[in-house]
């Protein structure tokens, strides 16, 4: 399920117009679930203070979709450093290059590939690796390479914050990382063997999610040696 629920403050209920939109009857009253019309025996509903026919409320669903998935999607390429323009300009290049449209996120990556290594900061790197893997778990694919690369820009950015040693955080939600929570390696034992994320035995997943994010982090190590050279 997209996070794109629309939340609208209580107004106070509208008059009801007691007409079947099908066949034009006046109706005696009128139920928010769907109901038959006792004159034409067509399928009425109700949407927004006033009654529709099933089709009218199937297209009035999918516009409000379109509407909310397309407002979703713009932050989504900011969060990933990209803009709606330049998604619509690389789809209508992919589509005529092409004997079928390309799928959306076949698109986004095709720019986000070409832009995270220009990312400089390397604490924003990982998040927008974190936010596409997000992205494409939705879409139902593997994103086990982005969690590897957010692990890394991670490890990169501790490294460049003095860190030598790193511990592992886990949510405990797993009993495969719960096995990995505090564990304590330099950042170059880290990058070498990359425990996290953890592919195999990860429980991390929601229901009827095919793939898993793994949860567990790389944290600075502040120990004695860390403190004095940050004094």
């Amino acid at each position: 399920m997209w996070p794109f629920t629309k939340k609208k403050d209580p107004e106070a209920p509208k008059e009801v117009k007691l007409e079947c939109p099908t066949c034009k009857k006046v109706l005696e009253k009128y139920s928010r679930a769907r109901f038959k019309c006792p004159h034409c025996r067509n399928w009425v509903c109700f949407w927004e203070d006033r009654l529709v026919t099933q089709e009218e409320k199937n297209r009035f669903k999918e516009e409000r979709y379109k509407k909310y998935y397309e407002e979703y999607f713009r932050e989504l390429l900011t969060k990933l450093g990209l803009t709606f323009e330049g998604f619509k300009e690389r789809e209508t290049k992919l589509t005529s290059s092409s004997e079928e449209p390309p799928k959306e996120e076949a698109v986004v990556m095709s720019l986000f590939n070409e832009n995270i290594l220009r990312t400089k900061d390397l604490r924003l790197m990982e998040q927008r690796y974190h936010e596409a893997a997000r992205y494409l778990d939705v879409k139902g694919n593997d994103t086990f390479h982005l969690q590897k690369a957010a692990a890394h820009a991670r490890l990169l950015a501790l490294k460049q914050e003095k860190f030598k040693k790193v511990y592992i955080l886990t949510n405990g939600n797993c009993d495969a990382c719960k096995a990995l929570d505090g564990k304590v390696m330099t950042i170059k034992e880290a990058k070498k063997m990359l425990p996290i994320p953890i592919r195999e035995g990860c429980t991390n997943r929601g229901e009827g999610d095919k793939y898993s994010i793994c949860a567990c982090s790389f944290q600075g190590e502040a120990d004695d040696e860390y403190i004095d050279r940050t004094l």
